[in-house]
């Protein structure tokens, strides 16, 4: 999935541009403050885990854009479109996440969302 993909690519680009340390205090001011107490005691490798992660979508979409020097060359888009997207995705692309159905105008408009999205996270976890 996008979201499981987003995980392994902040993880790695931050522990790779940041080091351990500074990536995971960079992935920790990005989520609110009630929640980072909670979370303080994880290691990176925790708060970013593909399938057991805490973190919500919106929280990395909060750490891309607190840290968008170092994903700006993966995306190879302007920032505000993929805040865009990731936007999107978190509104409409979500149904079972916000209880809602979603329109055929919106599945297709989050498709090619995903179509923007799934080859760069695609090259990035290979």
């Amino acid at each position: 999935s996008v979201e499981k993909g987003l995980r392994f690519l902040i993880r790695n680009s931050l522990q790779a541009n940041l080091g351990g340390i500074k990536a995971k205090e960079a992935v920790l001011a990005s989520i609110p403050s009630d929640r980072r107490e909670k979370l303080s005691d994880m290691k990176l490798s925790g708060l970013l885990h593909k399938g057991t992660s805490p973190l919500f979508f919106l929280e990395l979409k909060n750490i891309l854009n607190k840290n968008w020097s170092v994903f700006q060359n993966i995306f190879e888009l302007e920032k505000q479109k993929i805040m865009f997207i990731l936007d999107d995705i978190n509104t409409l692309g979500r149904p079972d996440a916000h209880a809602k159905e979603i329109s055929k105008d919106d599945f297709t408009q989050l498709r090619l969302h995903f179509q923007k999205l799934e080859p760069i996270i695609a090259d990035f976890n290979d």
